[in-house]
């Protein structure tokens, strides 16, 4: 099985949710995280659980959102630290 199909299947579940909530298509979903987090090996989706490079907002911060710098950030740029898969694929964080 390749990591693409193996990823896929570890989350269909959640997007396919996401997708009844939001309207966005698992399938973009599941592509988008693919991507964006190697199949789930990036070192941001392993150690912070986010699979789409998503920023925490002032409130997410404000609110004591857990976060963390990743290198590719930019200057005061943080990203949020996902604790629950059920918000991996959330539209909106915060």
């Amino acid at each position: 099985m390749s990591k693409n199909q193996a990823y896929a299947d570890q989350y269909a579940e959640a997007a396919m949710e996401q997708m009844k909530r939001y309207g966005i298509p698992a399938s973009v979903t599941l592509a988008q995280g693919i991507l964006e987090s190697s199949n789930g090996e990036s070192e941001l989706s392993r150690l912070g659980n986010n699979h789409f490079g998503i920023k925490a907002t002032a409130s997410w911060l404000k609110n004591g959102g857990e976060y963390l710098v990743y290198t590719d950030d930019k200057p005061n740029e943080s990203a949020p630290v996902r604790v629950c898969v059920k918000h991996l694929f959330s539209k909106r964080l915060g």
